[in-house]
């Protein structure tokens, strides 16, 4: 993980009470959210990894992660 991430992550929760008006309690809940998807990710991606091999879930994830970031771009402008 790069050092750029782990920081960015550090104060979100900072940036998400301070500047997008969030409560404490629902900034822990998205926070949290975001650990716990990110644990269930890494036993679902490792379990297709072993089913499918790790070059196809390396390349179908690649893929993917451009549709869902441009539909997430879209949604908010």
């Amino acid at each position: 993980m790069s050092t750029k991430r782990i920081y960015g992550f550090t104060f979100l929760g900072v940036y998400m009470t301070a500047s997008l008006g969030f409560s404490l309690k629902s900034a822990g809940i998205v926070l949290s959210c975001f650990g716990v998807g990110s644990i269930l990710g890494s036993f679902v991606g490792g379990w297709l990894t072993d089913k499918f091999g790790s070059f196809k879930i390396q390349t179908m994830s690649l893929f993917f992660s451009i549709f869902l970031s441009d539909s997430a771009f879209f949604q908010i402008i």
